[in-house]
């Protein structure tokens, strides 16, 4: 369980998350900035994720008014080595955005907890397994 707190209470290092209706964008606070790892472009559309890079920009244009919070992940240990982690990742990642194992929120837990993972994608893959087996009960007779 992750424990969410308002944008406005974030500290250095702390995960900060931005909500975009069907997906939650990540990032790491740095003091009225974000590290975070989306296309240059500035434009988070699917298609541009080839061009995603870890880069710090301001919190400003990170929420691009949506709403954010903190979402600090359980096992997280020192703001101090996250931020040390995430600031030595600014610039690379060029061409390495996969959403299934190395998306915003995989870079953001990894820098917080040493743990790549990301619970959207957890998430997604439990909610398609389930309705892959409640259809094939149906269509199997089992339920």
């Amino acid at each position: 369980m992750s424990r969410k707190k308002p944008i406005s209470e974030a500290q250095s290092g702390d995960t900060v998350c931005v909500d975009r209706g069907l997906y939650q964008h990540y990032g790491m606070y740095d003091g009225g900035k974000v590290i975070d790892f989306s296309p240059v472009d500035g434009n988070n559309a699917l298609q541009n994720k080839q061009t995603a890079v870890v880069r710090q920009r301001s919190l400003r244009s990170f929420l691009n008014g949506d709403p954010g919070y903190v979402d600090n992940a359980p096992g997280f240990h020192s703001r101090k080595k996250a931020l040390k982690r995430a600031r030595a990742e600014i610039g690379k990642g060029q061409n390495s955005y996969d959403l299934l194992f190395n998306n915003c929120e995989h870079k953001a837990r990894e820098w917080q907890t040493g743990r790549k993972e990301s619970r959207q994608v957890d998430d997604a893959i439990e909610l398609v397994t389930r309705t892959f087996f409640s259809i094939f009960d149906i269509f199997s007779g089992r339920k």
